[in-house]
């Protein structure tokens, strides 16, 4: 029997991987889901849920850490896991991913349909208080 021995700097890049590959995916999606149906102020708050539950994940894959002035163990600091992590935000890869789709309508034809949504003038307006049943 083999057994594998790994050092904490490769599990904590397997764990980043895995996050990376599969969580963010999960919430960027979400996100975007929800970006058409919300306030500002709605969004303001799913923005900062985002980065509460990606500073909570990466909290839990990177684990406590032992403070030798104080001789006991603590949790990172939100500006601990972003240096240890050096990677964007998922907030800082949707607006990216946003920026690049806008250059990319910006640089096709005038008579294709995302740069055609992309400037549509809406004329109607939703009703104001509860929707009607049907």
């Amino acid at each position: 029997m083999v057994v594998a021995v790994c050092s904490t700097k490769q599990r904590f890049m397997t764990f980043l991987t895995v996050h990376y590959s599969e969580v963010s995916e999960v919430v960027k999606y979400h996100r975007e889901v929800l970006k058409n149906s919300i306030t500002i102020f709605s969004m303001l708050c799913v923005i900062n849920a985002s980065n509460i539950f990606e500073r909570k994940v990466y909290r839990r894959i990177l684990g406590p850490v032992h403070d030798n002035e104080k001789e006991n163990w603590r949790i990172l600091t939100n500006k601990e896991i972003y240096a240890r992590v050096k990677k964007p935000t998922i907030v800082e890869t949707i607006r990216l991913n946003r920026l690049r789709w806008f250059g990319h309508v910006q640089r096709i034809e005038e008579n294709r349909i995302p740069k055609g949504v992309l400037y549509m003038n809406l004329e109607t307006t939703r009703l104001r208080g509860r929707p009607r049943n049907r």
